[in-house]
This record gives C-alpha cells, sequence and structure tokens, in this order.
C-alpha cells in the first residue's frame, strides 16, 4: 500500500504542471500594440513574420529600458521591412536592437521605429 500512495501523488503533481503549463500560453496570447510604446525607447529581442493572406503578422519580443519584457504584435508594413532587415543583420541570432518608436506621419497612424540617438526619441 505504501508504493501506491507515491505514484498517487506524481499523477497529481504531473496535472498541476500541465495547468502552469496553460497559463503561460494564454498569458503569451495576450500581446499588446506599438501604440502602447510611443516615444519610448525599447530593446527588439526577438520577432516572426507569419505571412498572411492580406497583410503579415509581426510577433516580437521586446524590453524596456527597465527591463521589463513585453509581447507585442503589429502588422504595420513598415516594421515588415525593418524586421526583415534585422532578421538578415542577426536579430534572433543573438543580437539585439534599441529602437524608438515614434509615431508615423501617415494618414494611418502607424507607429514606427526610428535608429537614433536615445536623447532624440519623441515623447
Amino acid at each position: 500500500m505504501a508504493k501506491k500512495e507515491p505514484e498517487v501523488f506524481e499523477e497529481e503533481g504531473e496535472e498541476k504542471e500541465e495547468k502552469k503549463e496553460e497559463e503561460i500560453v494564454d498569458f503569451t496570447e495576450e500581446e499588446l500594440t506599438l501604440d502602447q510604446f510611443v516615444g519610448k525607447i525599447l530593446i527588439l529581442e526577438h520577432a516572426e513574420i507569419t505571412e498572411g493572406e492580406n497583410f503579415n503578422t509581426i510577433h516580437m519580443v521586446v524590453r524596456d529600458e527597465n527591463g521589463k519584457e513585453y509581447n507585442v504584435r503589429t502588422s504595420s508594413k513598415a516594421i515588415d521591412m525593418v524586421i526583415r532587415r534585422l532578421l538578415d543583420k542577426g536579430l534572433n541570432n543573438g543580437k539585439m536592437f534599441r529602437v524608438c518608436v515614434q509615431q508615423k506621419p501617415s494618414k494611418f497612424k502607424q507607429p514606427m521605429f526610428v535608429f537614433v540617438n536615445p536623447s532624440l526619441c519623441k515623447k
């Protein structure tokens, strides 16, 4: 009988671990948009481009200047082009890039990345 009890506890432990993994997956689905970071400097750590029928979606992992990590999503064509260039320059292979999020002066008013001296980042 003593041998059966540890087996039951191990099964319960596995169930608890599975629930934690599900919670993490749910959290990562809650992505922010670049609109929330206009005027801020971010460190771009990782990016993936998902090809779509009408537009591409870019999923990024960024950190603010305090080190807090965010999952960000955008479908901006300007960001798509920048991310493709950064992927060629080593993004996702250990290189990170410091970017400033600026409001794009266009009819769509989509934010874009600007690679400038951090002191020039407009708030």
